[in-house]
C-alpha cells in the first residue's frame, strides 16, 4: 500500500509548506479539493488519475487513421477535453472516459484506459495523465521536480507526501505562485488547467476557498 498521510499530518505538511511559500493553507486545500476532492489515492491504493485522450493522441506518433480507430474526443472538432472515448480494438464498443458515475467506477475506467495507452507508448500516456491529489499533468514533470513523467508517476503512485511537495514545486517553477498568493483565480486557473474551461474552474476555486474559510 502507498504512503498516505493522516489528516493531522497532511494539514501540518500543507501548513508548513504554505508558510514557506507565503500562501494561505486554505488556498492550497481549495485547489486540492477542486482537483480531486482532496484524495491522493482511491480504491486498492491506486493513485487518483485522469487520462486525457486529446493529449495522448497528440504525443503518440502514429497517423490519424491509426489512432482514430481507438480514440476519439471533442464535439464537432471543438472542446477536445469533452466526450472522450477509447477502446482496445475496432470490434469493441466505445468506452466513455470521465463519466459522471461512482468515484471508484470512474477511476477503474481511467486506469483501464491509461494501462492500454501505456502499452502503446508509455511516456506519451503518462505525460497525458493528471496525477494524484493535485492532478498535475505528466507533461509538467520537469516543473514538478521530476526528469520524466515515468519517474513522477512511479513516486507519486506510492507517496502522498511527494504529491503535495510536487504541487508546491510545480506552482513555483511554472510561474503560478504569484496568482495563487493574490488569489487571482482566473489567471491561476488558466495557467493550471488551460484556457478551455478557465472561468468555471476559477469560480469553483473561489467558492471552495470561501467555504473553507467559513464564508
Amino acid at each position: 500500500m502507498p504512503e498516505t498521510l493522516t489528516p493531522e499530518r497532511r494539514a501540518s505538511l500543507i501548513a508548513d509548506l504554505a508558510k514557506m511559500y507565503s500562501l494561505d493553507p486554505k488556498v492550497v486545500d481549495g485547489v486540492l479539493q477542486v482537483e480531486s476532492a482532496g484524495k491522493a489515492f482511491g480504491t486498492g491504493g491506486l493513485m487518483i488519475v485522469r487520462f486525457e485522450v486529446h493529449h495522448f493522441v497528440g504525443r503518440w506518433e502514429v497517423p490519424i487513421e491509426v489512432w482514430s480507430k481507438l480514440f476519439r474526443f471533442g464535439i464537432n472538432g471543438h472542446y477536445p477535453w469533452k466526450d472522450q472515448y477509447w477502446r482496445t480494438t475496432e470490434s469493441e464498443p466505445w468506452r466513455k472516459l470521465h463519466a459522471p458515475q461512482a468515484w471508484h467506477l470512474m477511476q477503474a475506467e481511467e486506469w483501464a484506459a491509461l494501462t492500454f495507452a501505456r502499452s502503446l507508448d508509455d511516456e506519451a500516456a503518462l505525460k497525458s495523465t493528471s496525477m494524484g491529489a493535485p492532478q498535475v499533468l505528466g507533461k509538467n514533470c520537469i516543473q514538478a521536480g521530476w526528469p520524466s513523467a515515468r519517474s513522477m508517476f512511479d513516486v507519486w503512485s506510492i507517496s502522498e507526501t511527494a504529491q503535495i511537495v510536487g504541487f508546491f514545486t510545480f506552482i513555483l517553477l511554472d510561474g503560478l505562485l504569484p496568482f495563487l498568493r493574490s488569489e487571482d483565480w482566473l489567471r491561476f486557473a488558466t495557467g493550471y488547467n488551460g484556457v478551455g474551461n478557465a472561468e468555471a474552474y476559477a469560480a469553483r476555486l473561489r467558492d471552495t476557498v470561501q467555504k473553507l474559510r467559513g464564508g
